[in-house]
């Protein structure tokens, strides 16, 4: 899997919405920083990468059919969406489910099923929380049911100091 690859043909995707790429750029470099951190092999850490490129990709779509990109509108709409990008890409088709599966259930914490699938969590709650500027209290109470990885806790201490 080329990750750099992927990267960039999910920038071509963003069609210039500077937010959805800076979005997926802080999940992605998160997300390899958590993975690295942890010692994570080169199979996970680029599952979880990869997961966090294409993470919102229904985004775009649900922005047209909703009028939002509300959790549940991303989870129904993603999974068909990375599908079909990630076969375009070339990736084989155990890759792509597991992402798939990661990209359907995101923002469900309780579905985290392995280390690729925690990191994505714990990268995507980081950059979330920065773009809301949510308050340290609130990113910690949060935090404390969802994170896992002691990267990622190192992550959310240097960040949100209390």
């Amino acid at each position: 899997m080329n990750i750099n690859d992927l990267y960039l043909r999910m920038i071509d995707f963003s069609e210039g919405n500077f937010h959805d790429i800076a979005h997926l750029s802080g999940v992605q470099g998160f997300a390899r920083a958590i993975a690295l951190g942890e010692g994570c092999d080169d199979r996970t850490r680029e599952l979880a990468e990869a997961a966090a490129i294409v993470h919102d990709i229904a985004c775009p779509l649900c922005r047209i059919k909703y009028g939002d990109t509300r959790w549940d509108h991303q989870e129904a709409e993603g999974g068909p969406i990375a599908r079909e990008f990630l076969k375009k890409a070339g990736l084989d088709e155990a890759d792509i489910a597991r992402i798939v599966f990661m990209v359907s259930h995101h923002h469900t914490w309780s579905m985290s099923d392995g280390t690729d699938f925690q990191i994505l969590l714990e990268a995507d709650f980081l950059q979330n929380a920065g773009e809301q500027k949510l308050a340290a209290a609130e990113v910690h109470k949060a935090a404390e049911k969802l994170f896992k990885t002691c990267t990622g806790k190192r992550l959310l201490d240097a960040i949100w100091k209390i």
